[in-house]
């Protein structure tokens, strides 16, 4: 239990102090002593039944020695730095938690872990939406706020979650979806790519080929794409074994992020046929032993492949749209969509886009395929299947003529709003 007492001492300018300080033993039998900011008796109550009942519900975090938020972000990095070398997380994402860091860091950095409030995280999230950034990103940067909150609590720097509670209530502001393409648009990308352009060159003309069949066809992603190594490329069996993925920050191949990351994709034919042609053609012994390597015997990088290749491809089919630009990867949503919409099992899809997990597929990479019309003959041949009807019906069909059980020579209404319920 928590008690209070009147402590006195002598100040620096040799004045005599006194403040009342509520004494009391921690959850780890530690002795330890709290003073109100007044220092008044009133205060010091008020200061000990709250100790108490936090002691009671496992809630207390001591004020002494508390550190702030900038402290909390330098240990979370150092324990971001030993999962990038552990390989659980790439250098990429660790950038980017550094980024949002300098952000939080730059409006709260000062406050104390056991001062956070919902407030401070909700003031923090508008003022980003006041300079500029989007709602999907404010909210990610709130996120990573939310990992620095979890890795305090696990190791006894906070008690409570304030930045779970005001994320709570940023509602509409989720991630935004990838731009994806339509079924007529790809086969304008893949019509397009096979007209020879970059100058004359076929190293650059056959890559874009490659690369965009596979990652239309086959789901990989540019960076798995790049890292794809010969004795991964299995073209007897029609078969990429996806072992390793390119991160451009180490210049060095790592395996995928999840042990179902390591996954083989089939080849269509085609697919097939361009690699072949890439393998005799433009192939070059390279220190990393990837397929992709450039004329100078280096890997590809995603910023010269979409100068080079991407940019003057969307152009070219008329798909460029200043500040509103296709991306590569978006390729990959088309392939996990267009799996789905031919019949494959979500499973199988999901395995084959290397998700541990089909909910993640179906979340954020599943899209619609069809267009309006596409919808109404869908549903028009469900509903004949039904009711063992032709597939394709007069919009002028009237109840009657429909086989449930009426008589099939009653008379047939002159138009459709002439229908009986």
């Amino acid at each position: 239990m928590a008690s209070v007492r009147k402590r006195t001492w002598t100040g620096n300018d040799g004045k005599p102090c006194e403040a009342w300080v509520v004494e009391y033993t921690d959850a780890t039998g530690k002795r330890r002593r709290e003073t109100p900011k007044t220092g008044l008796k009133k205060d010091a109550e008020r200061l000990r039944q709250k100790i108490e009942r936090d002691l009671t519900d496992m809630l207390h975090v001591p004020t002494s020695g508390t550190t702030t938020v900038k402290h909390l972000a330098d240990m979370f990095l150092k324990h971001t730095d030993a999962r990038v070398e552990d390989n659980i997380i790439r250098p990429s994402r660790r950038r980017r938690i550094a980024g949002d860091i300098r952000h939080i860091v730059s409006q709260i950095g000062h406050v104390k872990l056991t001062e956070l409030t919902t407030q401070h995280v909700e003031k923090t999230f508008r003022h980003f939406r006041d300079n500029g950034q989007a709602a999907h990103t404010a909210k990610q940067t709130i996120s990573t706020l939310k990992l620095m909150q979890d890795y305090a609590i696990k190791r006894g720097y906070m008690a409570k979650r304030p930045v779970s509670d005001a994320m709570s209530d940023f509602t509409g502001t989720g991630v935004g979806r990838i731009k994806t393409f339509t079924t007529e648009e790809v086969s304008r990308l893949l019509a397009g790519v096979q007209v020879r352009k970059y100058k004359g060159r076929s190293n650059p003309f056959l890559m874009a080929q490659c690369f965009v069949n596979i990652a239309a066809f086959c789901g990989l992603r540019f960076g798995e794409i790049i890292g794809l190594r010969v004795e991964n490329l299995d073209l007897e069996k029609r078969m990429i074994r996806v072992r390793h993925s390119y991160c451009r920050l180490t210049k060095r191949l790592n395996p995928p992020k999840t042990r179902a990351g390591h996954r083989d994709v089939p080849m269509p034919p085609h697919v097939v046929v361009l690699c072949r042609k890439w393998m005799a053609k433009h192939y070059q012994e390279n220190d990393l032993g990837v397929v992709f390597a450039g004329e100078r015997k280096t890997v590809v990088t995603q910023q010269n492949f979409h100068t080079l290749c991407w940019v003057p491809l969307l152009k070219s089919v008329g798909l460029y749209t200043k500040g509103d630009i296709y991306h590569f990867h978006a390729l990959r949503h088309f392939a996990a969509s267009w799996m789905i919409e031919n019949g494959m099992p979500l499973t199988d899809v999901a395995a084959l886009l290397g998700h541990s997990k089909f909910d993640m597929t179906l979340q954020v990479y599943a899209h619609p395929m069809r267009d309006d019309r596409q919808r109404h003959l869908a549903m028009e041949a469900m509903a004949s299947r039904m009711l063992s009807l032709p597939p394709t019906i007069d919009l002028e069909l009237t109840a009657t003529e429909i086989r449930v059980g009426r008589d099939k020579n009653a008379p047939r209404a002159k138009n459709v709003n002439e229908i009986s319920a």
